[in-house]
């Protein structure tokens, strides 16, 4: 018990960080009724920026130096505000969700680019002397520090909230914009305050946490994670609570740390202390049904177009043909980054059954992939099944994974459902993926045939680039047969109205568990095939930022149509059109950087992604031709 004890009272820095983490979060709720994901991002860049212009001393001081770091965090959210969320704010939450996931992909990118120099980023802010409390207990100066002022901060940010206009103004908007405006303030700019206010505190709490631990962009950028789940117990609303919530979970994750051999021995699981808070977050939102209040929010309307379609073997015959004649006849320095765009088109398709046609938001994708390779990796090696059995059963176990991990979104739906599937993406990439005893050199495939021709990748590339470029192909069938059956139909008046498909007799559990169980299969079948094509993948292929990545190049294409899905597959890290990049000189991040930058232009400009610019261009055209130039000028 003392063990315990002394190991919580350690942890009181990490949760005092986490703690101005979630109050970012709440912050920026409250001004824009946005669920900022990209909060963590923001984090580690006022980590880097603060180290960056620190150099251990030689150019900044510390305290100046967390100064910069903290206003460089808050110019860029407050740029993000003005620039992206103020075109944004009658968007659907889906639409706005979806491009703070853009402002994560841009500014880890940014910091991979212009920070990240293979130094640990470290701004010692306190020093390190200790104190003895009663009882023998040993606190550390920096940590206790650290408390006190996170503790200032959060009672002068609720008293700001409580007394003073801006307070007032920020929290009308939580009920929408029309108080504001009547009051004489603009919506606009209290909105970009708090989210130049949520950004301070972000780059404040990465500055923190340098100072008393090791850090890194993706360490950093994933805490977000954590800070939604103490937020979440604070209800979105206390940020005293969120605080006092931030410490209890940094204790816990503490005392689990401490106790992980036994822990780990008993369950065969590593990684419990980074699963704590994620564990936390689905009981609260499961329980609750709600972790981000969403009154006055819709989720469902204005989601991306998911247009009708006439003719359902039309683009599974041009991926086909298309695609099998590339990998025939096209260079051979093509074949392989298009057969790696061909397999995770199969992903993206996936997502756009889910996301696109039933609107539900799922960020664990990449898991079910992941969880495929693992199944198949295991039928082909212990089991010795030939190819492609293995995908097969892939899919078929997969597809009751599918069945479980979608089961909260009968009692959760949008933005909430986005947040626990990411928990679960993350608890699977701690527990799972990250065991390098299950893994230790990957996940290990065969060499594949059929009917004793070889279909090894690198000895024959075009022999197996056309097997997926099929496989692709019966993937686009799946989605197009769904969305011109009665079944798509459902699935589409789930998307738009639940209470109102369940008033036409349709059962809202059943299409959305459908909905997840075929996604994940057909997810779960990429997976596999991604596994053959390297012969071994790294785990690190599934993690839970690349289903992030995944579904921002999925609404670049288009999340309402598998049209989307297959263009996404071209846009995605490693796939065709990123390789021609890299061969003009692109180095990854200037890519990511680049998608971030489209996903936002997209968002913005193009909503229904980049498959609706035909429709668009034809629309136009049409108009022109019937309304003439007098009724374009008057409607400009």
């Amino acid at each position: 018990m003392r063990f315990d004890l002394q190991i919580a009272l350690a942890s009181v820095g990490a949760g005092a960080a986490y703690g101005l983490l979630a109050l970012a979060l709440i912050v920026i709720h409250r001004g824009s009724k946005t669920l900022n994901l990209g909060t963590g991002a923001l984090a580690a860049l006022g980590a880097y920026v603060a180290a960056w212009v620190h150099e251990d001393g030689d150019r900044l001081g510390a305290v100046p130096a967390a100064i910069v770091g903290t206003v460089a965090a808050a110019l860029a959210a407050g740029l993000f505000g003005w620039l992206v969320m103020r075109r944004l704010r009658s968007a659907a939450m889906f639409v706005r969700v979806t491009a703070t996931l853009g402002l994560l992909v841009v500014v880890r990118a940014v910091v991979n680019l212009f920070l990240v120099d293979g130094s640990t980023p470290q701004v010692r802010l306190f020093e390190r002397g200790t104190f003895t409390l009663p009882g023998d207990y040993v606190l550390t100066r920096d940590r206790l520090f650290i408390l006190v002022t996170a503790t200032v901060v959060v009672l002068v940010v609720a008293a700001v909230y409580r007394y003073t206009p801006f307070g007032l103004a920020s929290r009308a908007m939580a009920d929408g914009e029309a108080g504001v405006s009547l009051s004489g303030r603009s919506p606009d700019v209290a909105s970009t305050s708090n989210w130049m206010l949520g950004g301070a505190l972000s780059g404040f709490a990465g500055v923190l946490l340098s100072s008393i631990t090791t850090v890194s962009v993706l360490g950093l950028t994933l805490l977000v994670v954590v800070a939604l789940a103490t937020a979440a117990i604070a209800g979105f609303r206390s940020v005293v609570a969120a605080l006092f919530a931030s410490l209890a979970v940094a204790a816990v994750q503490s005392v689990v740390s401490g106790r992980i051999t036994d822990i780990s021995e008993f369950t065969g699981l590593p990684g419990w202390p980074e699963a704590v808070p994620f564990i936390v977050l689905i009981i609260v939102i499961v329980a609750t049904g709600t972790a981000v209040p969403t009154r006055g929010v819709s989720f469902e309307s204005g989601l991306p177009a998911a247009p009708p379609v006439k003719k359902p073997t039309w683009l599974p015959a041009a991926v086909a043909a298309v695609g099998g004649a590339a990998m025939v006849l096209g260079p051979s320095a093509i074949i392989d980054p298009l057969t790696r765009s061909a397999i995770l088109a199969i992903v993206a398709v996936s997502l756009v059954l889910v996301v696109g046609f039933v609107g539900q938001l799922s960020l664990a994708q990449m898991t079910f992939a992941g969880l495929g390779a693992a199944f198949g990796s295991w039928a082909a090696i212990s089991l010795n099944l030939p190819f492609p059995l293995p995908v097969l059963v892939a899919v078929v176990l997969v597809f009751p994974i599918g069945l479980v991990l979608g089961a909260p979104s009968i009692r959760v739906r949008g933005v909430n459902l986005a947040i626990v599937t990411l928990g679960v993406a993350v608890m699977f990439d701690e527990m799972f993926f990250s065991d390098r005893d299950r893994f230790p050199e990957g996940i290990e495939f065969p060499r594949p045939s059929l009917a004793g021709w070889s279909l090894d990748s690198f000895e024959h590339p075009r022999r197996f680039g056309v097997v997926v470029v099929i496989a692709l192909a019966l993937a686009c069938l799946v989605v197009q047969l769904i969305r011109s059956r009665p079944a798509g139909q459902s699935f589409l008046a789930v998307r738009i109205n639940e209470r109102g498909a369940e008033g036409v007799g349709i059962s809202v559990p059943r299409v959305k568990l459908l909905a997840f169980s075929i996604s994940a299969s057909m997810a779960a079948a990429g997976g596999t095939l991604l596994g053959y094509r390297s012969g071994r993948v790294s785990a690190a292929s599934f993690v839970s930022l690349q289903s992030v990545f995944l579904l921002v190049v999925v609404v670049i294409g288009g999340v309402g149509a598998a049209g989307g899905g297959v263009v996404a597959g071209l846009l995605v890290s490693g796939g065709l059109l990123m390789y021609l990049a890299s061969e003009l000189g692109a180095s990854p991040d200037v890519i990511d950087l680049a998608s971030g930058l489209l996903v936002l232009l997209t968002l913005t400009l193009m909503p229904d992604g980049l498959t609706s610019l035909p429709a668009r261009i034809k629309q136009r055209l049409e108009e022109r031709r019937d309304g003439g130039g007098a009724d374009i000028g008057i409607a400009g």
